[in-house]
This record gives C-alpha cells, structure tokens and sequence, in this order.
C-alpha cells in the first residue's frame, strides 16, 4: 500500500487541568484527529500517551504506522519498536514527529537497527 500523506507530521499535546491527550495527523492542508484504531490491536482503549513502554505508547505506535498506509500486518509486527524508538522517550506535554521519521523508525527496526545506530 502506498503511503497516505507526504510531509505528514503528528503533532501530541496534553490538555490542561483534564490531563486528555490529544495526537492530531496534519498534512496536505490538513488536520485532524488520529484514529485510535483499536479496531487493529486494542492495547489502550482509553487513548494514546506517550513518555514511557506502555500500552498507551503503543497504541500510539501503531496508529500512526496505519495512518501512513503502512500494512496492518506489517505494522502489528514492528509498532511496538517504532514505540521503543519514537514515543516512549517523548516527555514534553507537546511533541511533534514527522512522518518520514516513523517511516524510518519502520525501516530500521526491519533491519535490526535503532536509527541512532544508522546515524553512527
């Protein structure tokens, strides 16, 4: 399958006193909510998070590999490294990854690697 957005980026923000988070695809002129996509993998039916290796991390992981028309297939068998990689060291309340960057966190785990052990 081919990849949805080009120049896609996600951009996560914790909201305020309710501690809600909030993970939004923009790209192409346009934004929106990512799904969650428990209909894949449930690992947090309550939403994303990020900051640790949790399920909420995951869940996260694996919605934005979909969300880039990666497989399902494909992205049930890697999220959990693009996790590793990419949300579980996030810790500000707002972040912003590109897409090109999980893509490539894809890769890198297909091949055995972490992408600061490609920049090495």
């Amino acid at each position: 399958m081919s990849i949805v957005f080009r120049g896609v980026r996600y951009r996560g923000a914790i909201a305020g006193r309710t501690g809600h988070t909030q993970v939004r695809m923009i790209g192409e002129g346009q934004a929106h909510d990512l799904p969650v996509r428990l209909d894949v993998v449930n690992h947090s039916p309550t939403g994303f998070e990020w900051g640790y290796g949790g399920s909420g991390p995951a869940q996260l992981a694996l919605a934005m590999l979909l969300a880039l028309g990666v497989e399902p297939s494909r992205a049930t068998l890697w999220h959990q490294d693009v996790k590793r990689e990419l949300v579980a060291p996030l810790d500000d309340d707002e972040w912003e990854i590109a897409g090109d960057d999980v893509l490539r966190a894809l890769e890198a785990a297909e091949h055995g690697e972490t992408l600061r052990g490609r920049d090495a």
